[in-house]
């Protein structure tokens, strides 16, 4: 369900969308915390389908359950397929967790 996500550097400025929108995964999910239910938000937004919003609920529990930030960088950087993003280890090689 994944693949309905769209993580583009020049869509949002690389925040995860809904493919082939420009509707943030963000949006749905400040939607849902305001109380509007799935029907409400297909709606509101016809281009979407109920599968747009169980991904955007999918991609906001693995990135919130990933407790490895370089693991979710590294994931989200396969997204954009960006090489231009560079990861930095802690200056003392410790892992912090």
């Amino acid at each position: 369900m994944l693949d309905r996500i769209e993580l583009n550097p020049h869509i949002l400025r690389g925040k995860p969308v809904i493919k082939g929108t420009r509707i943030p995964v963000y949006l749905i999910l400040e939607l849902l915390q305001a109380d509007y239910d799935f029907q409400k938000i297909l709606e509101a937004y016809p281009v979407l389908e109920i599968e747009d919003i169980k991904a955007a609920l999918e991609y906001a529990a693995k990135m919130v359950k990933n407790e490895d930030i370089k693991a979710a960088l590294e994931y989200a950087a396969k997204m954009v397929k960006n090489e231009d993003i560079i990861f930095y280890e802690a200056s003392h090689g410790e892992d912090s967790h």
